[in-house]
């Protein structure tokens, strides 16, 4: 019998997540993290949402982002 792991949301790592920085821009921290798995605007804040789920567990990560660049994130290890 073969077993194979799968997830669903949008894998990351928490090493990527250590490379996103106060400043960059969404392009940059999409460029690092992968395509988020939703986004929400309102006026000139957004927040870009990356969640995963596997056997293995799960892992969520919500940046904030204020005229196209990060400021804040809430992290749920």
């Amino acid at each position: 019998m073969i077993l194979v792991a799968c997830g669903t949301g949008t894998p990351f790592s928490w090493e990527d997540t250590a490379k996103v920085k106060p400043g960059m821009t969404e392009a940059e921290v999409i460029a690092i993290m992968g395509k988020p798995l939703s986004r929400s605007e309102f006026d000139s804040e957004s927040t870009l949402i990356w969640n995963y789920a596997s056997q293995d567990g799960s892992k969520a990560v919500a940046l904030k982002f204020k005229n196209g660049r990060l400021v804040g994130d809430t992290t749920d290890p």
